[in-house]
């Protein structure tokens, strides 16, 4: 099995396979969608490829402003299509280089971004620029979407189940192992964190 059909039957075929049968009893089920949250900051031509590859749905996961002004760098949550030439992409040039995650979600994808944005988006206290004496906060960004990151990103959480409410399961490569997925999904409260699903063309 070629690195481009691994990655397909871990984030596409596992996922249709156990859902057809749900699909013929159930009229109004919803089906899972296939999301990846890059980064632009660690994968350079990912804006550009955006533009010119795709058509699919994406969102800056950064705040107001800022969406703009960093544009370049920030982080993008991509609705993944099967076959998609930008998919294609995604598994070439992010998968293997810690430059995102993969989610699974039955949300649409601005409910989804606006669940995140609420745990990438912080404050923190820094010097006053004009006051030595006194601090000030501003607005700070957790980069939860870097792979080395995000499971001490999980180990801060107060209400685990709460950032996993609209998250059916999550897939970060391991930072020891460029090329291994890690599963990570939520069961009565608890991260489950799984090895089951690994790619490791």
């Amino acid at each position: 099995m070629s690195h481009n059909e691994a990655l397909e039957k871990i984030l596409f075929v596992d996922i249709e396979e156990q859902e057809q049968q749900e699909k013929k009893e159930n009229p109004n089920f919803i089906s899972t969608k296939t999301y990846a949250i890059v980064d632009a900051a660690r994968i350079k031509k990912l804006t550009n490829e955006l533009m010119a590859l795709t058509s699919l749905n994406h969102e800056n996961l950064f705040t107001e402003e800022d969406a703009t002004k960093y544009e370049e760098v920030a982080p993008y949550l991509i609705e993944l299509k099967k076959e998609d030439a930008f998919t294609t992409w995604i598994y070439e040039n992010v998968y293997g280089e810690l430059g995102g995650l993969f989610i699974h979600s039955k949300d649409e994808l601005e409910p989804l971004a606006e669940l995140l944005r609420v745990y990438i988006t912080t404050t923190m206290e820094v010097g006053h620029p004009k006051k030595p004496n006194e601090t000030m906060e501003t607005k700070a960004y957790v980069r939860l979407y870097d792979p080395r990151v995000f499971p001490n990103f999980l180990k801060s959480l107060e209400n685990i189940s709460s950032f996993f409410s609209n998250i059916q399961t999550l897939y970060v490569e391991d930072k020891q192992n460029q090329k291994l997925l890690k599963v990570f999904t939520i069961k009565d409260e608890t991260v489950i964190d799984l090895e089951e699903h690994v790619c490791n063309t």
